[in-house]
């Protein structure tokens, strides 16, 4: 009968049976090592693999043996365990270290910063891609090169940078990370820019391993610092020179700049004012404004410093006297200021102008009126007002041109239109015309209207006067029929006058002829009463010559002065001739005049020049011109004669009147008058100055055009 086994027994065979499994797998690998390595083996005694004691198997039971294999078989399993456990754990190590250098490798590479290692001999151990890329090399070219040797090899002044003053060398030697926020590196194309960046070392266990390297281009940084320190720089030198005074100040109202012109405005200086309150600078009286103004805009953020309407504030100087100032916000902290004190006294005397100009206006004699650049009277003064009719309402809304009479209007619209363009032209061409005025309600005055032209951007804007002529007109119309009457009485009297005269030398030549034995008082007689006579002829024909001045007028034209000047040396040629004279021209200039009375003019100034000469010394006349800058022309007229003494100046002007006998000079005095009525008829003025024995300079003062006569 077979013997059932327990359980225990049955577990004991199971363990035996593996254990022999084990051994003969042992047998076998022993075996195939024998065969690679054939080496004597040194041959062992039995050793128990469970126990630390040599098993004997006849020392135990089988019981007993088979709790040993099983107890043996546990901690083969628990530790086969602990090492399948461990393997596990390095692999998730392994996997974990391979992710996080993968990671790594990516950040590296994604990073915009250039990033390198060095070892502790200076060789490069890695680089990103941005650092090979910004200095240029790739990175198989750097790795295990000298890092200082390719890169950092020389100041920016261009000198060696020796290895022991290297930063990033210093980082690695004594294990102190360094921060340069201003170097350069070298790139393969020997160009260089500027870097910041940091050395940091590497340390293990206590050992200094290398140092990692981390660094920004800065190029464009370093621009914009240089952009900015321009920039401020400008700004700097616009606050230095700037005319206004400028000043900032913060949330509380201190005062945080003061500029140079803010200096000179207020008299402190710059240190003395800054940190100080702003207030410092203001009257009591705008004291709490401001302080009421910056504490309504933290409140609101209404940007008005100071309570008060307007820019103009008033402002306080260190030696305590105030004066007025503009004031401007640019920023709620920034003020800007200017000195109107000059501005304000020129307010003061323009207001002060305009009250005398609106005084003298109301009290003129002359009307005064002002038209827009639509042709509509604007001001008009209270004589304008008395000439037309109209009153000061009536007058707005009125077209300049219709009180001018209608039979008028057409030469005034011509004169208006040339003087309007010139102004446009040279601001210097003002209008003048006489004209018939058309009074409100009927009836007409005689008008001498004279404005200029004002033009700026918004137009046109004309001043000017109206003077009330009539009664000057009428005078003229009777001064002008007087003259006429004269004329024609001068006419008369003159061929009256003359035909007794002819009488008388007729008659005196035939006695000297009939009674040629006449004793010489006889002859005297007749020679005295023939000079007489031929005197009371040259009398006439000047006063004829004094009369028509006025009476008879040619059209004023352009008159070229040294070609009537020769003309007349031509009519003067045989008392040249007879005197030995000489008459010197100097560059005369071009007038409005009349021909026929300036050739008058000059023939009796250069004639008398040639008369009244020192005896034994020949006459010589200058004649030279001068243009005073004004629109006239001074031509002086200079001999070397005999001269005279100047309390006589006015005395040689009046007709008939003379400073030399008969004997001496030929002439009857009415020379000079007459000079002075031509010059007066081309509203011009002749006057003179001379010594005895030193000649005589007379002084012609005309205009270069005879605007009024040309009307």
């Amino acid at each position: 009968m077979p013997i059932k086994k327990s359980k225990s027994a049955k577990r004991s065979v199971k363990a035996k049976s593996r254990v022999a499994t084990k051994k003969v797998s042992r047998k076998k690998v022993s075996a195939g090592k024998k065969a690679r390595n054939p080496k004597k083996i040194e041959k062992k005694p039995n050793v128990d693999p469970f126990g630390e004691n040599t098993l004997q198997v006849g020392s135990f039971d089988r019981e007993e043996l088979e709790k040993r294999v099983l107890l043996q078989a546990l901690q083969v399993i628990e530790s086969r365990k602990k090492f399948e456990d461990e393997v596990e754990q390095r692999k998730q190590v392994t996997e974990a270290f391979d992710n996080l250098s993968r990671r790594n490798e990516l950040i590296l590479s994604a990073a915009g910063e250039g990033i390198y290692g060095i070892d502790c001999e200076g060789n490069t151990t890695f680089i990103n891609p941005a650092a090979a890329k910004m200095i240029g090399y790739s990175p198989q070219e750097l790795v295990g090169k000298q890092q200082h040797d390719v890169l950092h090899h020389t100041k920016p002044d261009g000198s060696p940078y020796p290895k022991e003053e290297c930063p990033i060398y210093l980082a690695f030697k004594d294990g102190k990370a360094r921060h340069v926020a201003d170097e350069i590196f070298w790139r393969k194309d020997d160009t260089r820019f500027p870097v910041e960046y940091i050395s940091t070392p590497i340390i293990e266990n206590g050992k200094i391993l290398g140092a990692v390297v981390t660094f920004n281009d800065i190029t464009e940084r370093k621009k914009a610092e240089q952009a900015l320190r321009e920039s401020k720089t400008r700004v700097q030198s616009i606050l230095d020179h700037a005319i206004d005074g400028i000043i900032s100040i913060n949330e509380q109202g201190m005062v945080e700049s003061f500029n140079p012109a803010a200096e000179r405005l207020f008299g402190y200086k710059s240190l003395e004012v800054v940190g100080q309150n702003v207030t410092l600078l203001m009257p009591e009286s705008f004291k709490s404004k401001h302080e009421n103004g910056l504490k309504n805009y933290l409140e609101t953020g209404v940007k008005k410093v100071i309570e008060v309407d307007g820019v103009e504030v008033v402002g306080l100087r260190k030696d305590g006297t105030t004066f007025p100032l503009e004031l401007g916000i640019s920023e709620m902290y920034l003020g800007i200021v200017r000195d109107i004190t000059e501005r304000k006294f020129l307010e003061q005397k323009l207001w002060s102008s305009e009250q005398r100009y609106r005084t003298m206006s109301e009290s003129s004699p002359l009307g005064i009126f002002q038209i827009d650049g639509d042709d509509f009277y604007i001001y008009v003064n209270n004589r304008w007002q008395e000439i037309v009719g109209k009153t000061l309402t009536q007058s707005f809304g009125v077209k300049w041109w219709e009180i001018i009479h209608p039979g008028d209007r057409d030469n005034v619209f011509r004169k208006w239109a040339e003087s309007e363009q010139q102004g446009r032209e040279t601001q210097k061409k003002p209008f003048s015309i006489t004209c018939r005025i058309l009074r409100q309600g009927g009836g007409i005055h005689w008008g001498q209207i004279n404005c200029s032209f004002l033009f700026n951007d918004e137009g046109r804007i004309t001043i000017g006067t109206l003077e009330d002529i009539t009664k000057r007109k009428k005078t003229e119309i009777e001064l002008e029929r007087s003259n006429e009457e004269l004329e024609g009485f001068a006419a008369i009297a003159s061929h009256d006058l003359k035909e007794p005269l002819r009488k008388v030398i007729a008659f005196g030549d035939r006695l000297q002829s009939i009674l040629p034995d006449l004793d010489s008082q006889a002859k005297n007689y007749l020679d005295r009463m023939r000079n007489a006579t031929e005197r009371m002829q040259l009398f006439i024909d000047d006063l004829l010559k004094f009369s028509k001045v006025s009476s008879q007028t040619s059209a004023f034209e352009k008159v070229d002065l040294n070609k009537l000047v020769a003309n007349v040396l031509e009519d003067l040629e045989t008392r040249i001739s007879r005197t030995k004279g000489m008459v010197n021209i100097v560059n005369l200039p071009t007038l409005e005049m009349d021909p026929f009375k300036t050739h008058q003019l000059f023939l009796n100034l250069i004639g008398n020049g040639l008369k009244f000469h020192r005896e034994g010394v020949p006459p010589v006349v200058t004649l030279t011109s001068f243009h005073d800058g004004v629109g006239n022309w001074e031509i002086k007229i200079e001999d070397n004669g005999i001269g005279f003494n100047e309390k006589y100046a006015e005395r040689i002007f009046k007709p008939f009147e003379r400073l030399h006998g008969n004997s001496a000079y030929e002439g009857t005095g009415m020379g000079l008058a007459i000079c002075r009525k031509i010059v007066s008829h081309h509203d011009g003025e002749i006057t003179v100055h001379s010594q005895p024995g030193k000649g005589t300079v007379f002084t012609i003062t005309l205009p270069e055009t005879q605007r009024n006569k040309r009307q």
